[in-house]
């Protein structure tokens, strides 16, 4: 992978309205799914593997034709609370993303783009955060003075 939309250990004051992976091949559109692209909330303890992750279910996604080197995973009409989410992509396993090559992602994500290690295999994973800001209402003093 060469790039994600949303940063890796970003915060976020709104939630994305799509993920976007780029990579620097051509992907094979038909090993980009649901069961290879996946986002999971954290289900508001931060942790993930624990067993109340919760699977977020993309509006679709999609490998564009008029990029094929990157992925789309649409957010359209998904409701992202407050929350760490976990974006991950499969390079090992039974499902996972290949090229026009058949060579599997190399994911291993330490940090920086392109991730991998220079071997075919590996997942890629990362999180991010959605704290939406809270906004506080007038006060009884600011409230008066738009009054009188």
């Amino acid at each position: 992978m060469t790039s994600l939309s949303v940063a890796p250990g970003s915060t976020l004051t709104a939630a994305p309205s799509q993920i976007i992976a780029g990579f620097d091949r051509e992907l094979d559109a038909s090993t980009v799914n649901m069961n290879t692209f996946i986002l999971e909330a954290s289900n508001n303890d931060g942790t993930f593997g624990d067993g109340d992750d919760v699977m977020v279910t993309a509006a679709s996604i999609s490998v564009p034709g008029a990029n094929p080197q990157s992925a789309v995973f649409d957010l359209t009409g998904v409701t992202l609370v407050d929350d760490t989410y976990r974006v991950r992509l499969l390079g090992s396993g039974a499902s996972l993303i290949m090229d026009l090559d058949a060579n599997a992602l190399d994911g291993e994500f330490t940090g920086t783009f392109p991730s991998g290690n220079g071997t075919a295999g590996g997942d890629f994973a990362t999180q991010f955060t959605i704290m939406t800001p809270v906004v506080l209402g007038p006060t009884l003093d600011e409230i008066q003075g738009a009054v009188f």
